[in-house]
Formats: C-alpha cells, sequence, structure tokens
C-alpha cells in the first residue's frame, strides 16, 4: 500500500500574512519577481519554510498578497480625496501627494515581471485603475458643480486619467520611453494642474512639487 498524503495544517491569520507581505514588498518592488524561491522568501522572514507552507499555498499566494496590500495602500487616497473637512484643493494635491509617496520605489522590474509572469494576478491591478477612475471621476463632477475645476465632461477627464493609468502601469510603455514610474506620474499632475483649475480660484500658486517633492524615492 502506497503512503497516505501528508494534510497540512493550514493557518488564516490575515494579519500575520499582511505583516509579512509589508517585509517582502520593498524587496519585491525594487528587484522584481524572478530571483526568490520559497526557501529565499523563508529566509529574508526569518521563519522556517514549513512555517511559511503553513500560511502560503505557494510563491504566486505571497506576491498576490502583498500586491493586494500595496494596492490597499495606495487606494487609501480615496478616504482624502472626499473628506469633506478639508478644502477642496487640498484634498485634491494631498490625494497625488499620498498616491505618489506609495508609488515611489515600484520598479519597472516589477511591473515586468507581475504582469509577464503572473497575467491573473496582474488583474487585480487593471481592477484597481478602474475603481481610481470611478473615485476621480465622482470627484471631478463635484469639482465643476463647486466651479473650482474648468467646466469639461468629467467623462473626458477620467478618460484622459484612464490613459495615463494605462501607461504608467504598462511596462513595455516605461521601458520602450526610458521613463520611471515616479518620472511619468510627476511630469503628468505637473501638467494636469496647469489645464484643470479655473483661473479665479485662489492660492493657485501652488505647485506640485510643494506635494510630492518632498517624497523621497529610493534609487532604482
Amino acid at each position: 500500500m502506497g503512503r497516505k498524503p501528508v494534510t497540512k495544517e493550514r493557518r488564516e491569520d490575515p494579519q500575520q500574512k499582511e505583516a509579512w507581505a509589508r517585509i517582502l514588498l520593498p524587496i519585491y518592488i525594487k528587484n522584481g519577481l524572478q530571483k526568490f524561491s520559497m526557501d529565499e522568501v523563508a529566509q529574508q522572514l526569518n521563519i522556517s519554510k514549513a512555517t511559511l507552507y503553513k500560511h502560503f499555498r505557494s510563491r504566486e499566494e505571497i506576491i498576490e498578497t502583498a500586491l493586494i496590500v500595496k494596492l490597499n495602500d495606495i487606494g487609501s487616497f480615496k478616504e482624502m480625496l472626499f473628506d469633506e473637512s478639508q478644502p477642496y484643493l487640498d484634498r485634491y494635491f494631498n490625494s497625488i501627494h499620498l498616491f505618489f509617496a506609495e508609488i515611489s520605489g515600484i520598479s519597472t522590474e516589477f511591473l515586468f515581471d507581475l504582469k509577464k509572469l503572473y497575467p491573473e494576478i496582474w488583474k487585480r491591478v487593471e481592477f484597481f485603475r478602474e475603481y481610481a477612475a470611478t473615485m476621480l471621476k465622482a470627484f471631478y463632477q463635484k469639482g465643476i458643480e463647486s466651479a473650482i475645476f474648468n467646466d469639461v465632461d468629467p467623462a473626458i477627464l477620467v478618460l484622459n486619467d484612464k490613459m495615463f493609468f494605462d501607461a504608467i502601469s504598462d511596462p513595455d510603455f516605461l521601458i520602450q520611453n526610458g521613463l520611471s514610474l515616479q518620472k511619468a506620474f510627476r511630469d503628468y499632475f505637473t501638467l494636469r494642474t496647469q489645464g484643470l483649475f479655473k483661473l479665479d480660484v485662489p492660492d493657485l500658486g501652488i505647485k506640485i512639487d510643494d506635494f510630492i517633492g518632498g517624497v523621497t524615492i529610493p534609487k532604482e
């Protein structure tokens, strides 16, 4: 008779999995996803591989967990964007600052590996782009109604943003144009703010660099 399969004890501990994902995230987003085996992941976390497998079924699950954590962090711009206790312009620029801070350090290698090697996990990035576009459309609509933004159809504004988000999340586009994710984002929103606001809105002397210039960009 053959040996009976061993049933591995599974532990569902979302907080522990998130904590480990946060340790691995800086490594993944800087170096890409090709160089790390489960043995190396366990070593980075200072745990045994057996312990690692009690929480994660595979390397793919670890990568997906790490991506979800990063997308949730980026997605927290929603709370800032719709915080009506803050002035409208502050909400817009502070959201840009938060977004920029969260994407800083994400390398082209990470995006390339994620899209090419893990297409099913990459779908989460595509879903997030749609989510961000929906949030921005609602924000633009409110800004237009409040005479803060120029009277442009919010669907056109969102289309513009979606095209940009599609481009910067495409590693082939970044590589072909010699762009980093951070530089593309900075240049886009510098141009964006010059045409979005009405000229009579006060305090438009605020520059985009005043909000994102203080973010330290790790060397790639």
